[in-house]
């Protein structure tokens, strides 16, 4: 794995110079409009900061900036922009993060999140309701282990709520039961 540590380095140090020279003037990385702009740019200054570029870098703090002023509105970009603001070890972000824990913890259904989906009835109404998606879920855990990691309490019930989630999604077969693949 030595061997290879060089070659790993190179290919962090491209990802990460791809990423600071396809930023937008506002600090995003998406032309895509609504929610998803928020999240696709915090995982972009979150991957920047994990690929050891600092906080004060002048992409990553255009990048914090532009997240500063524009509220996340569903759970992948509020999950995500938990562990953006999370990865730049500033407490003064801990203002920013308490209100996004507020809304994830109150976004859960039965413990786990969603994604919105558009939906249209019978009269051409349309609108968004959220489904239980468990890539979701592990969005909203990431942000709020990062958010806890950061100092920001999460609320307890939040925590049991969200571990006994996964759970009603697991399938259990005793091993009897499975087929002998091997014929």
């Amino acid at each position: 794995l030595r061997a290879l540590q060089p070659e790993i380095d190179r290919a962090i140090d491209r990802g990460a110079a791809y990423l600071m020279r396809t930023q937008l003037r506002d600090g995003s990385w998406s032309t895509e409009a609504g929610v998803r702009r928020n999240g696709i740019t915090a995982l972009c200054a979150y991957t920047l900061m994990k690929s050891g570029i600092p906080a004060a870098h002048p992409a990553v703090r255009h990048a914090l900036v532009y997240l500063e002023q524009t509220p996340p509105e569903d759970t992948y970009s509020t999950g995500c922009q938990l562990l953006a603001f999370g990865a730049t070890g500033d407490p003064r972000y801990h203002a920013l993060m308490k209100p996004l824990v507020a809304d994830l913890a109150s976004w859960h259904r039965g413990g786990a999140w969603g994604y919105p989906k558009q939906w249209r009835d019978a009269h051409g109404h349309t609108g968004l309701h959220d489904t239980e998606d468990l890539s979701a879920t592990q969005i909203a855990a990431l942000g709020l282990w990062s958010a806890h990691h950061a100092g920001v309490a999460v609320p307890a019930e939040t925590w049991k709520a969200m571990f006994a989630a996964p759970l009603r999604h697991q399938e259990v077969r005793r091993m009897a039961d499975v087929p002998n693949s091997t014929g």
